[in-house]
């Protein structure tokens, strides 16, 4: 039992080292173990500290924050070897927990605010850590990155597959927003006119088939769109089924004369 419970832990130890996004740079608070191959006494296992250095065996305080797990290794083999302490040094560094690491989430979700990251963490799970989207929130992902925003589907991130992208890790500073849902409204000669959320790439038929498609007095060749322009005014058209929608239209089904 005991042999079975050290190969579990030690799974996921790998684990998580292994989901540890080859891009991710130290910080200080965070926890790195370093280990130099077949030299049981060049090891250690510590948070960084605030000036965002470790004070390793022989070489004392060495700066890593701001490097990579792999720059890490290069760095500490490289001053091994150039001070004589060992001839071919193999280092292997290891991020244990993030302490570094705080991002932000606002917007349409059930619980907004900072949080403190201790592992490597997706959009995904960082949406769970506040509590998931709520019922006003939509598909729409606007991550903030150093100034830069991006615009992320969470119907893309929840369907993807390892083979044909990869996750998108959150980094320090990191800002999610989750913007309302856009809307569309029906009414008319449809079974249950009002409001639905608006989903990509929604068509007008789309719509009216959401809001229970047409009743026995629909005009089904007769459909007008009430859409506000940039400008601020209103414009009325009419379209056909396969017009695209935008948030804030209202599609109106008129009535059949006989």
């Amino acid at each position: 039992m005991k042999f079975i419970t050290l190969l579990l832990c030690l799974g996921l130890s790998l684990a998580a080292s292994a989901a540890v996004p080859s891009s991710y740079r130290i910080g200080a608070g965070d926890i790195v173990r370093i280990q130099v191959y077949e030299q049981s006494d060049l090891k250690l296992e510590a948070p960084v500290n605030e000036a965002g250095k470790l004070n390793f065996p022989l070489l004392g305080q060495i700066t890593v924050a701001g490097l990579t797990l792999t720059e890490v290794e290069q760095k500490i083999a490289e001053q091994l070897r150039s001070g004589g302490f060992v001839l071919a040094p193999q280092v292997n560094a290891q991020l244990i927990q993030y302490r570094s690491q705080r991002i932000s989430v606002f917007g349409e979700v059930n619980n907004s605010g900072r949080y403190a990251l201790d592992s490597a963490t997706t959009v995904v799970e960082a949406l769970a850590l506040a509590g998931g989207i709520n019922s006003a929130g939509g598909d729409l992902i606007v991550l903030t990155r150093q100034g830069q925003h991006q615009q992320i589907f969470l119907s893309d991130l929840m369907t993807q597959t390892s083979a044909a992208q990869e996750p998108i890790f959150m980094q320090n500073g990191d800002v999610l927003f989750i913007p309302r849902q856009p809307m569309v409204y029906v009414h008319g000669e449809v079974t249950r006119p009002g409001n639905l959320k608006l989903e990509k790439r929604m068509t007008a038929l789309q719509a009216i088939a959401s809001a229970g498609g047409y009743n026995q007095r629909a005009s089904q060749g007769n459909i007008k769109l009430s859409r506000k322009l940039p400008s601020g005014e209103q414009t009325d058209i009419k379209i056909t089924e396969s017009e695209p929608l935008q948030d804030g239209d209202v599609v109106y089904v008129n009535e059949r004369w006989f």
